[in-house]
């Protein structure tokens, strides 16, 4: 009995050094870490804002960096929120790796000194006492690539961690925005916006056409202008509710009477922005999605209650336009019709990419 006894002081001794003793050092090491900062990094953690390059050491334990060579104990972060006395981030690797996972960071233009990428599988947590200094802030193109990378991660593995960036302001390449009262298309996003203007009257035959909510509208592509950085504006659409139509196609065609029981969608066109929710007298409602040579198409709000996606028919008369579906509503929308009939839906997968 006293040796059964023995036995078993000896375990739990053996137990209390391996696993015990580490995660109480572990957590004192943390409060220790935590509580300990400069007044600089508190005005440091007070200024940065998410989207900001941020220089920080990494978030481990003393015994784990004794280990790590000192040109390796700090890198670039990537601020995604901040609260509660910590920041959150995606950290900076120089590292190719995986190119669903990385979104190419530029040495010359944030100001860091390698050439590297944002790590968007790597997501570190960021005490005050972490933070060395504060870099740049993060380009709309950017931020746009990550957030594109981020949602496809998100779609092909929900159970994974990848927040999206709190200072996302929306604006997506193929976005309409009005600046001013101007109205404009996205071209291209990088430090800056570069948009051609929209009018509501043709210049030239070779204009393209864009119908937003009802109205037509035309541009040129050779009239690209780019908008200073910090210019203000208001999103109209973002890029999956647009429609892009050259003059000779006809919006407003008259669609033909009778619809076969499974028609093969050729040459969708969009009389709306996809994503517009109408709504009936009765006070049902529908997202548009497209037009085909035999009908309007939409799905249905309340089917969105109980998974059951149903693709209608629908005419406009009488309905009135209550505003976009969000995006995690369409991307769940565009899923399911891909997933029901790919090939009968496939010209939708552009349309989900940008959603």
């Amino acid at each position: 009995m006293e040796l059964i006894r023995k036995y078993i002081q000896i375990f739990i001794q053996w137990i209390m050094h391996f696993f015990v003793k580490p995660q109480i050092e572990s957590q004192e090491t943390e409060e220790k870490k935590e509580a300990e900062y400069t007044s600089a990094q508190l005005a440091l953690y007070n200024a940065i804002q998410p989207g900001d390059v941020i220089t920080a050491w990494l978030p481990f334990p003393e015994d784990v960096m004794k280990q790590i060579p000192d040109e390796h104990q700090k890198r670039p972060y990537f601020v995604i929120y901040k609260g509660n006395g910590r920041v959150t981030a995606y950290a900076g690797t120089t590292k190719e790796g995986n190119p669903e996972t990385r979104v190419r960071i530029s040495r010359d233009e944030y100001n860091i000194w390698k050439e590297g990428y944002m790590n968007l599988a790597k997501v570190h947590k960021l005490h005050i006492g972490d933070l060395i200094d504060q870099r740049d802030r993060l380009h709309y193109g950017t931020i746009e690539e990550a957030q594109h990378k981020i949602r496809v991660m998100r779609n092909n593995n929900p159970k994974g961690y990848y927040p999206y960036f709190k200072c996302d302001t929306g604006i997506r390449t193929r976005s309409v925005i009005n600046v001013d009262g101007q109205m404009y298309f996205v071209t291209r996003l990088d430090r800056n916006i570069h948009a051609v203007p929209l009018y509501t009257y043709r210049t030239n035959d070779s204009d393209s056409r864009l119908t937003i909510a009802g109205m037509v509208y035309y541009f040129r592509q050779s009239n690209d202008v780019t908008l200073p950085e910090g210019t203000e504006f208001n999103i109209i659409t973002r890029s999956y509710d647009l429609s892009i139509e050259r003059l000779p196609k006809k919006v407003s065609q008259p669609l033909k009477s009778s619809e076969p029981a499974d028609p093969v969608i050729r040459d969708p066109y969009y009389e709306y922005p996809i994503g517009t929710i109408f709504e009936d007298q009765m006070g049902d409602q529908i997202i548009y999605l497209f037009t085909s040579e035999y009908a309007r198409y939409g799905v249905p709000m309340a089917s969105l209650n109980w998974d059951k996606l149903i693709v209608d028919q629908f005419s406009l008369h009488d309905l009135k336009m209550k505003g976009l579906a969000d995006d995690e509503t369409m991307t769940f929308v565009l899923n399911y019709l891909l997933d029901k009939k790919p090939e009968k839906y496939k010209f939708l997968n552009d349309l989900l990419m940008d959603a």
